[in-house]
Order: C-alpha cells, then structure tokens, then sequence
C-alpha cells in the first residue's frame, strides 16, 4: 500500500473578529485531490450568543456570496471541504448556532484558491 503525501500548497492565517473569532485556512494537495482545512476559536464568553451549540458553515465561489450552507450543526470548531475543484476559489463564512437554534451573524469571509 503507497503511502499519500499531502503536501501543503498554501498555508494562510487569517484573524477574523466576527463572532467565530480568529479563523486557520490550509489547502491540502496530494496532486490527486485537494481539501480545504478550515478552523476557528468559538466566540469569547461575552459575547452575544456565545453560547454555541454547533456551527454552520457556508462556502461560495464569488466574494461577499452568495453563500451555499456546505455543512450543518458541527459541533467542533474545525471543518474540512473535500468538494473543491482544481483552478477555483472559494469564500467561506460559518455562523454560530446557539442552544435556542438561532443563527449569529456570518463570520469574516476567507478565501482559499485551489491550485
């Protein structure tokens, strides 16, 4: 059995101050397929709303969306997209869902390019 490497094609850090907070993007590559890593801090205590019980995260391929929702109540703050085409960007937000099942705001957007 061949081992697969994945090997980093680009490695971006991005702060967010929306209500996800500071949100890591990795793309994956094993020349084969290609992931998208996404991952954020849950909101601090104080804020509104803080009391996540999952999130929602939203992906589209144009900046400020239209968003699709790509993924529903996650319960970890961390989320990989391995629905992405070679040659495309994507932008994504995740929203916050609270123990009553309202939505918070839509995170900063990101964007990841898919070599």
């Amino acid at each position: 059995m061949r081992k697969r490497s994945l090997i980093p094609i680009a490695v971006l850090a991005v702060v967010l101050l929306g209500v996800a907070g500071m949100r890591f993007l990795r793309v994956r590559d094993n020349q084969t397929t290609h992931y998208v890593d996404l991952k954020w801090d849950p909101p601090p205590p104080a804020t509104p709303g803080s009391n996540a019980a999952a999130y929602d995260i939203y992906r589209g391929t144009r900046p400020g969306g239209p968003y699709e929702k790509i993924n529903s109540g996650a319960t970890t703050p961390n989320y990989t997209d391995r629905n992405v085409s070679r040659s495309q960007t994507y932008y994504y937000v995740v929203k916050t869902v609270d123990t009553m099942g309202r939505d918070s705001a839509p995170s900063n957007e990101v964007a990841a390019s898919i070599p």
